[in-house]
């Protein structure tokens, strides 16, 4: 009885942090069509879709947030002369990813499968 008492309140203490231990490189989409047509990608310094490509230079995580900086490209990098430096947080929050910075914003994406 102890034990099961102790699993429950470890599970109820560390329940908020699970997002948080999690990586969130990889494939992430807002719908399952969308992970085979339009995905994000999100790799350990940079971004990729079809609009936004962001080169990072710098990665720091504090909890379920991640915070990169570098240099994002509008239109696919097809305007490589207007990147923009500076600052962008992706926070995953129950499982949805949301992305924000340098002018672009993705909200809700789910990992694609």
């Amino acid at each position: 009885m102890r034990h099961l008492l102790i699993v429950i309140l470890a599970t109820l203490f560390f329940a908020p942090f699970a997002d948080a231990a999690k990586s969130i490189v990889g494939k992430w989409a807002q719908s399952k069509a969308a992970c085979k047509s339009d995905p994000v990608l999100i790799k350990p310094l940079g971004i990729e879709s079809d609009y936004t490509i962001c080169h990072f230079n710098t990665v720091k995580r504090s909890g379920n947030k991640v915070r990169w900086t570098g240099v994002c490209y509008v239109d696919s990098g097809r305007r490589p002369e207007e990147g923009e430096d500076g600052i962008v947080d992706a926070v995953l929050k129950n499982g949805k990813l949301s992305i924000d910075g340098l002018g672009f914003g993705i909200p809700d994406l789910s990992r694609c499968k």
